[in-house]
């Protein structure tokens, strides 16, 4: 029987495991990727697929779970789904609505943990300069899911209005970030003037694109007049522009939000974003359950995986939440304000783990490093959420 039956048993067998425990972590408020990540963990080569494996290699003739490559290629197709989705969910709107703040907020609560994150492992651990600049890329983006589930603790509206747009655009910026460092990693040589130039060259290329992207895509929708064209266009759209952004240099999950945002703008948005979300719903967890498939569970017993599972995700909350208070500060002019807004950036989510995937594949960063980071991603996600609830019930007592 070919590879590719073999990746589909695989892809079968992740993702009934990852939806499940996405769904049960729902029902008791944590984010459904813990679940998702935790499914292919316990049902990946190195834990439960592993035992599976052994038990009925003689009986079927071959490893029920394998991480091939058809099923890496299947699980890009799912992000590519998942990005896509994101953008069409958002549309171009808080980028016009937001102002500057926003920016400012996502900017500002970016730079912060990447540059902490950048000198810890550059300076501290002594990772070379590549690994050191992917590493801090994980820290910068919020994951917006969570946010979003957060925002009805958060009193003020202005202040909430301000973390919605900041989160969105917060995912623009970890996005831009991929493609600059993964630029970068593939750099003979890496010097301050390169990575200048390199970011320069890439966001004007991500700028062109976006007009271009915004000009065109949303015309070509309006002017679909046979409802069933839709599914099939919005498709042609997120490979088109994912296929785009790889032949420009910038990584295939820009495009795909970039048709996202501009397929949001157009009349057909709703039905546009019901069928992605569908197949989302559907792909999405195969690409959390395939990150925590690749997890070696035998590094937990590694205690120098375990301090660095600590002090990295010390950092995350520490950088992101002061990052995001003092840039948010100017505009809120209330410490409290900004204070919760910090801390509900807290959470990382999809950007990081897409980083810190496209970096363990492309073995810029090793296995142990791979299992920091998810790690720190996870936890961030878990304990963002409960940093905020504690801070809400505080303030109701006042």
């Amino acid at each position: 029987m070919s590879s590719v039956y073999y990746a589909l048993i695989t892809v079968g067998v992740l993702v009934s495991a990852s939806k499940i425990l996405g769904v049960a972590f729902e029902r008791v408020g944590v984010n459904h990727i813990v679940g998702e990540m935790l499914g292919g963990m316990v049902m990946g080569p190195y834990a439960l697929g592993y035992i599976l494996n052994n038990a009925l290699r003689g009986v079927v003739g071959f490893d029920l779970i394998n991480i091939n490559n058809y099923v890496v290629a299947i699980s890009d197709i799912a992000l590519i789904f998942l990005i896509f989705s994101s953008g069409v969910g958002e549309g171009f709107a808080p980028m016009r609505r937001s102002g500057g703040k926003g920016l400012v907020v996502a900017v500002g609560g970016a730079a912060v943990p990447f540059a902490a994150a950048y000198y810890y492992y550059y300076y501290v651990a002594r990772y070379d300069v590549k690994a050191a600049m992917l590493l801090g890329a994980t820290f910068m983006a919020t994951s917006t899911a969570v946010v979003v589930k957060m925002l009805d603790r958060m009193g003020n509206r202005d202040a909430r209005e301000l973390v919605y747009n900041a989160v969105v655009l917060d995912d623009v910026v970890g996005i831009i970030s991929l493609a600059v460092v993964l630029t970068l990693a593939t750099a003979a040589r890496v010097t301050i003037r390169t990575a200048i130039e390199t970011a320069a060259g890439l966001i004007a290329v991500w700028g062109l694109m976006l007009v271009l992207s915004l000009l065109i895509i949303p015309r070509a929708m309006n002017a679909l007049k046979r409802p069933e064209l839709i599914e099939s266009s919005s498709l042609a759209a997120a490979f088109a522009m994912s296929g785009i952004s790889v032949m420009v240099g910038l990584s295939p999950v820009v495009g795909a939000y970039l048709a996202g945002i501009s397929v949001g703008e157009s009349l057909i948005r709703e039905r546009a974003k019901a069928f992605s979300q569908t197949i989302e719903e559907s792909l999405g967890p195969l690409f959390f359950a395939v990150l925590g498939a690749q997890i070696p569970l035998a590094n937990f017993l590694n205690p120098g995986v375990d301090l660095g599972v600590i002090t990295v995700t010390a950092i995350a909350i520490a950088t992101k939440a002061l990052g995001a208070m003092i840039f948010s500060l100017p505009f809120t002019r209330k410490i409290k304000d900004s204070a919760a807004i910090g801390a509900m950036m807290i959470p990382r989510g999809e950007v990081g783990l897409v980083i810190a995937a496209t970096g363990f594949d492309m073995g810029v960063i090793t296995p142990q490093l791979y299992t920091e980071v998810t790690m720190m991603i996870m936890l961030t996600t878990l304990l963002g959420p409960l940093l905020v609830w504690n801070g809400s019930r505080n303030g109701s007592r006042d």
